[in-house]
C-alpha cells in the first residue's frame, strides 16, 4: 500500500512540475518572438500596399514629371548663381524653389518615396531576421548566488563542475563534485549564441569564488608520491638543477638524469594546510645521504684474492663499484666496498676511453737441432695495447652499463716464440746454463763458481801461472771456453795440469783449463769453440789439491796474468 502511495505522490509531483514548467517555458517563448512576428508582418504588409498603390500606377507619370523637375532645377541653378553675392537672397530663393519643386513635382517626389519607403522597411526586417537568428536557449548558471554565466546544456554545466573539484583538489582533496552542484542553480533563458560560456570558463569562475582559501603552490612529487610543496616550480627546478650539476662534476660532455620519476604539478592547495620548503631545503632534502659508502684501505701483504672476499668472490661487482682503480693490490688504495645509498639516484652516461694490455701468448715450437728438455727463445713476447672506446652508464657512481662503440689497436700483440729441443741427448750432454759476463774480454771461464783461492803470482808452493777457481759443490760444474777459438790440445798433461784443454783465439792468445775431471772433455783438438761454450767438467786431476779449476793465459808462448781479462783487477 506504501509502494503504490509512493508511485502516485512521485507522478502527481512530476505532473505538477511539468505544468509550472511548460507554462513558463511557453510564455517565455511567446513573449520572445512575439516582437519579430509582428515587425516582420508590419513590413510585408507596408510592401504590398507599397506596391500596389504606387509602383504600376504612378510609374510613368513619374518619369514624364521627373523629366520637367530637371528643367525646373536646370533654371533654378542660373538663378542661384545670379543671386550668389548676396548670401541672405540666396538662402531666400533657394527656399523658394524647393517648396515650389514639392508643390509642382508631387509625382516625381511621391514615386521616389514608394520605391524608399519599401528599400527601408526590408532593410530593418533583415536587421531583425539577423538579430533573432543569433539568439538560443539556454541555462543561465549561477554559483552562491552570483551569475557567472550561460551554458547550452545541463551535462556542460556538470562537466565544469567536475574540472573546477579537480583544479581545486589538485594540491589536496578538500571538495567533493557534489558540493559544488549543490551551490550552483540555473535558469532557462533566451541569449545571443555569443553569449554561450565553454566548460572551462565556467569551471574557471567556480575556482575563483573559492581563490581565499586557497592558495598556488607547486607539488613536488618522486615515483608518483608526494615530498613536499614550494612556491613556485622555479623554486623546484633550482634545487634539482643544483644536485645534477654536482652530481655531474667535470664530466661536462655527459647526460645524467634522475632514476626516479620527477614530476612538478602546479596546483591549489588549502592555505591552513599548506607547509612550504624553500629552494635550499628541498636541496637539503633531496641531496640527502640515507646510507653512507662502505670503504677499505688496502694493506700491505693484502693479496687479491683476499680482497675479493670482500665482494664475496664476485670480480664483477668489485669492478663496478670500483671501475678507476687499476690494481687494487697497492697499499693505501681505497676500495668502495659497498656503495652509498642516496636519496634521489643519478644516472650518467658519457662516453669513455681507456687502454688495456693484451697478454702475449707463448708458442712453444718443436725442433731436433736442440736436444730433447733444451728450450731457445727465438722471438721475445711484447703485450699490446688496444684503446676501447665505450659508452658506460654509472648510476651513484656505481658502473652498470658498458656498450663498446669501438676498438683500436695502439701495439700490436708479438707472441713469445720457444723452440723446444726434440733430439736425443749425446753422452756428454750439459744441458742449459747461465755464462758469467765479465768487464774483461773474456766470459767466466766455469758456470756457478766465482771464488778465486789462488790468484797469479807467488805463493808458499812457488809460482802460480795462473787463478784457481772454485766453490762449494765444485765438482762436476761446467768449464766454458772464454772466447771462440780452435781447440790446439785436449788431454792428460804430465806436467801437473791432469786432464786439460788449451784454446787459441783469433789473435795467437791461448787460454788454459786445468784439473778437469776425467771423462769429462767434450772437445778434441782441432775443435772449433764459441765463447761459452761447455768443454768440461771441473775435477782434480793432475797436481791438485781439491776440485778446481785452474785457468791460465799465454801470450805468444808466455803465461800472462788473467785478472785483466776477467775484469778482476
Amino acid at each position: 500500500m506504501n509502494v503504490l502511495k509512493a508511485i502516485y505522490n512521485n507522478i502527481y509531483f512530476i505532473g505538477i512540475y511539468t505544468f509550472k514548467y511548460g507554462k513558463r517555458f511557453f510564455t517565455r517563448l511567446v513573449r520572445t518572438i512575439k516582437k519579430p512576428v509582428f515587425f516582420v508582418a508590419m513590413a510585408a504588409y507596408a510592401a504590398f500596399k507599397a506596391i500596389d498603390m504606387f509602383i504600376l500606377g504612378t510609374a510613368h507619370e513619374a518619369v514624364d514629371d521627373y523629366a520637367h523637375l530637371k528643367a525646373d532645377v536646370k533654371k533654378a541653378s542660373i538663378g542661384l548663381r545670379q543671386n550668389r553675392k548676396s548670401p541672405a537672397d540666396l538662402l531666400f530663393v533657394l527656399k523658394i524653389y524647393v517648396k515650389r519643386a514639392f508643390e509642382l513635382h508631387r509625382p516625381a517626389f511621391s514615386y521616389l518615396m514608394s520605391i524608399a519607403l519599401p528599400a527601408a522597411s526590408l532593410c530593418v526586417l533583415l536587421l531583425v531576421i539577423n538579430y533573432y537568428s543569433n539568439m538560443t536557449f539556454a541555462l543561465k548558471v549561477e554559483y552562491d548566488g552570483a551569475q557567472i554565466g550561460y551554458v547550452d546544456s545541463e551535462s556542460a554545466l556538470i562537466s565544469a563542475g567536475e574540472k573546477a573539484a579537480e583544479i581545486l583538489n589538485s594540491g589536496k582533496k578538500t571538495i567533493e563534485t557534489a558540493e559544488i552542484e549543490k551551490k550552483a542553480s540555473y535558469a532557462l533563458a533566451a541569449v545571443n549564441k555569443n553569449e554561450l560560456c565553454g566548460t572551462d570558463y565556467i569551471a574557471d569562475c567556480i575556482v575563483n569564488s573559492s581563490a581565499e582559501n586557497y592558495t598556488n603552490a607547486c607539488a613536488v612529487y618522486i615515483n608518483k608520491s608526494l615530498l613536499c610543496l614550494v612556491r613556485s616550480e622555479s623554486e623546484a627546478l633550482y634545487a634539482f638543477d643544483k644536485l645534477l650539476s654536482e652530481r655531474k662534476g667535470i664530466n661536462t660532455d655527459a647526460t645524467i638524469s634522475f632514476v626516479e620519476d620527477i614530476e612538478f604539478r602546479e596546483c591549489l592547495y588549502p592555505i591552513e594546510k599548506a607547509q612550504f620548503l624553500s629552494a635550499d631545503e628541498l636541496y637539503e632534502r633531496i641531496s640527502a645521504v640515507k646510507t653512507q659508502a662502505k670503504t677499505y684501505t688496502v694493506k700491505k701483504g693484502d693479496k687479491e684474492d683476499d680482497i675479493l672476499e670482500l665482494f664475496k668472490g664476485d670480480a664483477d661487482l668489485m669492478r663496478q663499484l670500483n671501475p678507476n682503480t687499476d690494481d687494487i693490490t697497492v697499499p693505501g688504495t681505497v676500495i668502495v666496498v659497498s656503495p652509498a645509498i642516496n636519496s634521489l639516484s643519478t644516472k650518467l652516461t658519457f662516453t669513455n676511453e681507456r687502454t688495456v694490455t693484451n697478454k702475449h701468448k707463448t708458442v712453444e715450437l718443436e725442433t731436433d737441432t736442440l736436444y730433447s728438455g733444451d728450450t731457445r727463445v727465438v722471438q721475445k713476447g711484447i703485450d699490446g695495447k688496444t684503446k676501447i672506446t665505450e659508452l658506460v652508464t654509472y648510476v651513484d657512481g656505481v658502473l652498470t652499463s658498458s656498450v663498446e662503440l669501438k676498438r683500436t689497436v695502439v701495439d700490436e700483440t708479438v707472441n713469445k716464440i720457444i723452440k723446444v729441443g726434440t733430439a736425443a741427448k749425446p753422452q756428454n750432454y750439459v744441458g742449459q746454463y747461465t755464462i758469467g759476463i765479465t768487464k774483461g774480454r773474456f766470459v767466466w771461464p766455469v758456470v756457478g763458481l766465482y771464488t778465486v783461492y789462488s790468484w797469479y803470482g807467488w805463493r808458499n808452493l812457488g809460482w802460480h801461472s795462473g787463478l784457481d777457481i772454485s766453490g762449494n759443490n765444485a765438482s762436476g760444474s761446467l768449464v766454458v771456453a772464454a772466447e771462440s777459438g780452435k781447440v790446439v790440445t785436449a788431454g792428460w798433461s804430465d806436467g801437473g795440469y791432469g786432464y786439460y784443454v788449451i784454446i787459441e783465439h783469433d789473435d795467437g792468445v791461448r787460454t788454459l783449463y786445468g784439473h778437469c775431471r776425467s771423462g769429462s772433455l767434450m772437445v778434441k783438438a782441432g775443435d772449433k769453440v764459441s765463447t761459452g761454450q761447455a768443454i768440461a767438467r771441473v775435477g782434480n786431476t793432475g797436481y791438485s789439491f781439491g776440485a778446481h779449476l785452474h785457468f791460465e793465459v799465454r801470450v805468444n808462448g808466455s803465461a800472462v796474468n788473467p785478472a785483466p781479462y776477467l775484469g778482476l783487477r
